[in-house]
């Protein structure tokens, strides 16, 4: 994870973290809802305020939230105090063992990741994942090589081919996979992509 934008967490962590819970991503929701396998042991990779991770909780899907981010946990779990919010980061997940989960959640996170981290995400991913899981991931499509908000977030450029093809070699199946328009801003687009650890 990148250094910077992980400070910037954690400096603006309670702005961050009620951003994040006045808003309801419905369209999220349904794809998890669609593809999860169903009660399964699942994890939040890269779940700031926790209301993802409270959401999977609430609709049958045991969650374990993580984050990278000292701050976003602390805001978590003073918001949802009965929540798993435990710090781990991407690339790597050191802190998970292989094939701990039915499946993720990785929602808005791997834009975060300088490029050399990036390329190894994929690996981590399918690693966690128990054979036959599966992954919702989402990310957002950058205009520059290596594009960083005006509070020094950074969000790297992903071509989804490339990444596509990333997640292939590393033995995750590509099931499902779609391309928005930010409602926010009309310079963004959103990529949601589902994949299974092939068995």
């Amino acid at each position: 994870m990148d250094h910077t934008t992980i400070t910037t967490y954690d400096l603006h962590a309670e702005r961050f973290a009620a951003d994040q819970r006045a808003k309801t991503p419905q369209a999220l929701y349904q794809v998890v809802l669609a593809w999860f396998l169903p009660a399964g042991r699942s994890a939040d990779l890269g779940c700031g305020s926790g209301r993802d991770t409270a959401w999977l909780n609430a609709h049958g899907f045991q969650a374990v939230g993580y984050d990278a981010s000292a701050g976003m946990l602390a805001a978590g779990r003073a918001a949802y105090p009965h929540l798993d919010l435990r710090q781990s980061a991407l690339p790597d997940l050191a802190e998970i063992a292989d094939g701990s989960y039915d499946n993720l959640l990785c929602s808005a996170v791997l834009m975060h990741l300088p490029p050399e981290a990036l390329a190894r995400a994929p690996v981590t991913l399918a690693r966690v994942l128990r054979p036959g899981g599966r992954v919702v991931l989402t990310y957002r499509a950058s205009r520059e090589q290596a594009e960083r908000e005006h509070d020094g977030r950074l969000y790297t450029a992903i071509d989804d081919d490339h990444f596509a093809q990333a997640m292939t070699a590393a033995g995750l199946t590509i099931l499902w996979r779609e391309h928005n328009d930010s409602d926010q801003r009309s310079d963004v687009r959103w990529h949601v992509v589902v994949a299974e650890r092939s068995r």
